[in-house]
């Protein structure tokens, strides 16, 4: 509560431009869409002034439709205790989730799971495969923000590579914009929306 008390520009459409999708999960999508890319399709479900004394969304739940037919979903609150952070990838040959920022686990199967389902005689058997578990301890959000600056200054001097690019950046925004706008009319909408559409 304090957080958004503080200061009567948080948590509003007009000062801030969103909730927690443009401020604090912005940064899980900047992951979401270095992987999997910009899905095709967006159905978005958001709870405004969710538990907090905002009026922007607190909660938020994204149907992604992707070309070729994956699915994905993206589910973000800020009043949850103690919360996880989950980014799980399931492919037909294996899984990689990553939870909390200290756990990665990687699964290989077999054989990719369709084929073992079509053979199998078992009901809700399991594919065989092999998983490796590594731990990590995660930096401190300040020392993730220093390292984050110190790039920017380098790219501008010419001596790094910019972590994340203006195009990268883009599309996160473009994802939580698309989620808005689904939001606001009520349906599916594609993500290279119209912006004279969006600005209506």
């Amino acid at each position: 509560h304090r957080y958004y008390e503080e200061s009567g520009w948080r948590g509003t459409y007009e000062e801030e431009g969103g909730g927690v999708l443009m401020n604090q999960a912005v940064h899980q999508m900047d992951l979401l869409t270095w992987f999997t890319d910009l899905p095709k399709k967006i159905m978005a479900f958001l709870k405004e002034g969710n538990h907090r004394p905002m009026t922007t969304e607190n909660d938020a739940y994204l149907h992604l439709f992707y070309e070729g037919g994956a699915v994905g979903h993206f589910i973000s609150s800020t009043h949850e205790s103690p919360g996880v952070h989950r980014l799980e990838l399931s492919f037909d040959q294996g899984q990689i989730i990553m939870e909390n920022e200290r756990t990665l686990k990687i699964t290989k199967l077999q054989e990719p799971e369709e084929d073992f389902s079509r053979k199998t005689e078992a009901l809700f058997a399991h594919v065989p495969g092999t998983s490796i578990v590594k731990e990590f301890e995660p930096l401190a959000d300040k020392e993730e923000h220093v390292r984050t600056l110190e790039n920017f200054i380098q790219a501008l001097q010419g001596k790094e590579e910019i972590q994340c690019s203006l195009e990268e950046a883009l599309k996160s925004i473009t994802l939580v914009n698309a989620a808005y706008l689904s939001h606001f009319t009520g349906k599916k909408v594609s993500t290279d929306f119209s912006m004279e559409g969006y600005d209506r």
